[in-house]
């Protein structure tokens, strides 16, 4: 009698713990973008979702796509159409997650599962996007991310999570150039033009401000200089250089 005393007051002290989160399973899950007829760079916007429960739902939201009219939109239209031609919809649904036209932007689905409660699905989705100011603006995209898991009636709520790089990561690198400084217009930067420009190189570096001084004297000829320069950047042809030492004047 003890022993079961000892056991229901055990149990009487047992803390109630919160329902777990279900996980769903995902059976299958796709990535991509359609290039849209926009260009220039976005601020950063999170991404939004859509839960496709028949196909007829899924025609409906490829055609707002298919308004783009370009042919490599409608490429991958068709590509992804065919993918999910074979989707069940009487046993599955499609959770789509779509960004605004943006550009240089990733997202990845995190985790789907029930809420606490069970009265809804949510979907937590990282992503990151890089701002870049560039000579040539591209044309914007729209990246999507969809699972196909199985037919639920209840909502799917999205969470987005923006993930920053990381500040410890190297944000400069060395580099030894080889080009003719030439004056710019405002009469105190100097430009540096590699002699040589290999294919998928930086056409120009820039010398700005003190440093550009001890330089002045060498324009026009053609030097090498050793430095470092910022990973960011304004525009993919031209770089900042920071200038270590003076290798060669020629």
């Amino acid at each position: 009698m003890k022993f079961t005393a000892a056991i229901i007051a055990f149990c009487f002290f047992l803390p109630a713990y919160t329902k777990v989160e279900a996980s769903i399973a995902i059976s299958r899950e796709m990535k991509g973008s359609f290039i849209t007829t926009v260009r220039g760079s976005s601020v950063t916007q999170p991404p939004y979702i859509q839960v496709i429960r028949s196909r007829e739902g899924l025609e409906y939201t490829l055609s707002r796509f298919e308004r783009f009219k370009k042919k490599i939109t409608q490429k991958r239209i068709d590509k992804l159409r065919k993918k999910l031609s074979n989707t069940n919809y009487k046993k599955n649904m499609l959770v789509c997650v779509f960004s605004p036209p943006m550009d240089n932007f990733k997202m990845n689905i995190k985790s789907l599962a029930e809420n606490e409660d069970g009265s809804a699905i949510e979907a937590i989705v990282t992503y990151i996007h890089k701002i870049k100011n560039v000579r040539i603006p591209p044309f914007k995209s729209i990246h999507y991310v969809m699972a196909i898991i199985p037919k639920s009636d209840l909502p799917v709520i999205l969470r987005s999570e923006e993930i920053f790089s990381s500040k410890n990561r190297k944000d400069t690198k060395k580099v030894t150039v080889t080009g003719r400084l030439m004056l710019l217009n405002n009469g105190v930067d100097l430009q540096l033009v590699p002699v040589v420009i290999k294919r998928g190189s930086k056409n120009s570096y820039y010398v700005k401000g003190a440093q550009a001084k001890p330089l002045l004297k060498h324009v026009g000829k053609v030097v090498t200089l050793k430095g470092a320069v910022s990973i960011e950047r304004d525009s993919p042809y031209e770089w900042d250089l920071t200038v270590d030492r003076v290798v060669k004047i020629y």
